[in-house]
């Protein structure tokens, strides 16, 4: 089994003037990609998937740190290659695999015909088809861009400058066709430079990068052809206005604060006995969290970071508690870090914010507050843990049928169910419908009903509660 190989990846929004120069500074050992046409480039065309909840694209808005999509790639808009890509990162790693197509299979997918995935020998392929008919993958957006392509043998690295950058707006079905209308998403003097390395970043070319403030560690193409294709870009930022800290307070208010000395031995005691009570208010709520969670993958990373929480929150306040200016110090220093990590169950911010809420408490003296807190609490979280949920679920409908009279057939079939329909795909005569049903448990006899009807190819009836699958 091939060795899965990770890379890194540097991002860089550049103008015509700085492209100019970068490439003058190209050190003689860098070469031009031999895939590269007379004019030192190539035309790529990326067409991108999501899934029913897009969250490829929410995924990337967020930073989750381990992410994927998928699409497929050609070049110069021709047939002699084309991969279906998966492209996934894993913190400051990515990782690329590919798996070739035949434009009649490529064409297969575009119709919804994903059958003869499963029948490949790629596990990429084979996934794709899991991801299609279990999340609903759908093409999303088409991205174009020119491609100017450089390689680095020592430390295997790639730089390459991607230019015109695109979002296509015709169907999906001129998946080949040049003259697919596109529309820009960068200024014209703008593009994205890019640096991709796997052992490591020779000092020639690390001289050669942009200034760090030019750097786009979030650039999306798919991204940013997204928003280009259904909002055209429609924003305005404009220009803030800088205040100084001596603007805030004066000066004699400055003076007066000073930072605290050493602290004495009663302070300490004291300081001690709350974060040993912050250990005590963060060890019940870690308790509690076991004995309520009722997600689908329980996290003991999770529920011990409920506890750090508390002992860390507990030592901030005692900490800034009798000093103003080391207050607003820490303010700042604490503003600097970002969470790039998705909550996706309410719960679990429930818990978060509860922690820190127990931590602000202990810290300020108010440990009685603190306890009474979580005895209210624990009550409740307890009594609603145990309180039967509906019995009915949430389905996703998938129908494909040919001729427009077999709907009123599936709404008949449907029943008295609620149901809303979501989405409607027209290929020639053939119609796919994606109905959002909610019904009790089980109860999947109006599934028979439809097969009994004529025209109707095939029903798919996927079961999901919020983000996650059943």
């Amino acid at each position: 089994m091939k060795k899965p190989v990770y890379r890194h990846e540097l991002k860089y929004r550049i103008n015509l003037p700085e492209w100019a120069l970068l490439r003058s500074r190209l050190p003689a050992g860098v070469q031009r990609d031999e895939h590269a046409g007379e004019n030192g480039e190539y035309m790529i065309r990326s067409l991108y998937f999501d899934d029913y909840w897009n969250t490829a694209y929410e995924e990337k808005e967020i930073g989750v740190l381990t992410r994927c999509k998928y699409r497929i790639r050609l070049y110069n808009c021709s047939d002699a290659v084309i991969n279906l890509e998966r492209k996934s990162k894993y913190g400051a790693y990515i990782r690329k695999e590919s798996a070739p197509l035949t434009r009649e299979e490529t064409m297969c997918i575009l119709e919804g015909d994903y059958g003869f995935l499963i029948k490949k020998p790629q596990n990429l392929l084979r996934e794709f088809y899991y991801e299609c008919t279990s999340r609903i993958m759908r093409p999303r957006v088409v991205v174009d861009y020119d491609r100017e392509p450089f390689i680095l043998h020592a430390g295997d690295v790639r730089i390459t400058f991607d230019k015109h950058i695109r979002a296509g707006m015709g169907s999906f079905d001129a998946l080949f066709d040049p003259e697919l209308p596109t529309v820009d998403v960068l200024p014209g003097d703008s593009m994205i430079m890019e640096v991709k390395f796997t052992q490591f970043l020779p000092s020639l070319v690390k001289k050669l990068l942009p200034p760090s403030s030019s750097e786009l560690t979030a650039a999306s193409k798919y991204v940013l052809c997204c928003d280009a294709a259904v909002r055209q870009m429609p924003y305005d930022r404009s220009e803030g206005i800088l205040m100084t800290f001596q603007d805030i307070f004066k000066k004699s208010f400055l003076e007066a604060s000073g930072i605290a000395g050493a602290m004495n031995l009663d302070e300490m005691l004291h300081a001690g006995g709350y974060i040993l009570l912050s250990v005590v208010i963060g060890l019940l709520i870690y308790v509690l969290y076991r004995k309520t969670y009722a997600g689908v993958v329980y996290s003991r990373g999770f529920a011990l970071s409920l506890l750090g929480m508390t002992v860390l929150t507990c030592t901030i306040i005692v900490t800034i508690q009798s000093n103003t200016v080391l207050s607003l110090g820490m303010v700042g220093a604490l503003s600097i870090v970002r969470y790039r990590t998705a909550i996706k169950d309410p719960m679990d911010l429930l818990y978060l914010f509860w922690t820190v809420a127990s931590g602000i408490a202990t810290g300020a003296g108010m440990f009685p507050l603190a306890l009474f807190v979580y005895v209210i609490m624990a009550l409740l979280l307890m009594v609603l843990s145990r309180v039967r949920g509906p019995r009915d679920a949430m389905y996703i409908l998938l129908v494909h049928y040919t001729g427009s009279h077999n709907e009123e057939d599936v709404r008949r079939a449907i029943g008295a169910n609620p149901y809303k329909i979501k989405s409607k795909t027209l290929r020639k005569n053939d119609v796919e419908m994606a109905v959002e049903i909610r019904m009790k448990r089980n109860n999947l006899r109006f599934v028979d009903a439809l097969r009994e009807v004529e025209g109707i190819k095939d029903v798919t009836l996927v079961q999901y509660s919020g983000d996650y699958i059943d």
